[in-house]
């Protein structure tokens, strides 16, 4: 999908993806605190729909049982480093693809799966270099792109609503989608202790509720919401 340097944003006209189609994607997790991911399974689980969940190693190691749970369900597995170092875009091939090898060891120890692979690697920042491709490429990996970016990151419960808006006529415009939402948090590496609060951007509270009624009101409009496409 992705194979010139840039960002991981590719209009979703040139994504190869069927008319009226939406597929989910999570990065940053799986969050275990508040139980933010195991809700969002839960919403998925009850509408029949699969996603793709873009994990970082680090929190793997913490949540095992969660990954075991996104596997078991039929999500997609996509590794999104192990650290989430911001830092990649200016790394040298070597040094991604040791981080991209850390984060697969991480999925593969929660998994008891020895030597295994993810399909997608999804760059923390979104940034795609040459040595990134060549790294990925050497790992007969794909980068997983999106169709747009809705900086959700930077939504509180108190404005999510909004967002779900903002979903919705940004997927009827193009007739479909490729998003990312973020049930985890990573925070930026000048910011590591940043609290979740009602008020903050770390709260992501609001994900699984959002998602349910992003689902149901896609399928009102006769999209279909799922991973198929992806392969």
């Amino acid at each position: 999908m992705i194979d010139t340097p840039g960002t991981i944003i590719v209009p979703f006209a040139a994504l190869g993806l069927p008319a009226r189609t939406v597929t989910l994607t999570f990065d940053d997790g799986p969050a275990g605190d508040g139980a933010v991911t195991e809700r969002l399974l839960a919403v998925l689980a009850a509408r029949q729909v699969q996603a793709g969940f873009c994990v970082r190693g680090s929190e793997v190691a913490h949540y095992p049982s969660i990954v075991q749970r996104l596997v078991g369900d039929g999500h997609l597995l996509v590794n999104h480093s192990f650290a989430h170092d911001l830092r990649l875009v200016m790394m040298g091939r070597e040094a991604i693809g040791a981080e991209i090898d850390r984060g697969d060891a991480a999925i593969g120890q929660a998994l008891a799966i020895d030597h295994y692979r993810s399909r997608f690697f999804r760059p923390p920042g979104g940034m795609v270099t040459d040595h990134l491709l060549a790294a990925v490429r050497e790992r007969d990996m794909r980068v997983l792109p999106i169709s747009f970016f809705a900086y959700d990151h930077l939504v509180s419960p108190a404005v999510a609503p909004r967002l779900l808006e903002y979903l919705l006529a940004r997927i009827r415009r193009d007739d479909g989608g490729l998003l990312v939402l973020h049930d985890g948090m990573a925070p930026p590496i000048w910011m590591p202790h940043c609290i979740p609060s009602h008020f903050n951007c770390a709260n992501r509270a609001w994900v699984p509720e959002v998602v349910n009624l992003l689902i149901e009101r896609l399928r009102d409009d006769g999209f279909s919401v799922g991973i198929d496409g992806l392969s």
